[in-house]
């Protein structure tokens, strides 16, 4: 459980539906890393692609200050 929920209060993030995924890209030398929230009457969606040596936390943080800058939106 991470990314955009975390923007959110506790008690409002168990009414929040999320899916997360990351995925290494060594290849590529790249971190891919997705999270969707869907409240009920909005969805966001955030998609990053960075340095592999950042880690997954890195695009975890994005998500969730995404989360943050469109909940005080």
């Amino acid at each position: 459980d991470f990314g955009i929920r975390e923007a959110f209060p506790a008690a409002e993030r168990k009414t929040i539906a999320i899916k997360n995924g990351w995925v290494d890209r060594q290849a590529e030398n790249e971190y891919h890393v997705s999270c969707l929230a869907i409240g009920d009457r909005w969805t966001i969606g955030v998609m990053a692609r960075y340095e592999i040596n950042k880690g997954y936390t890195y695009g975890a943080d994005i998500c969730e200050k995404v989360g943050e800058q469109l909940r005080v939106s």
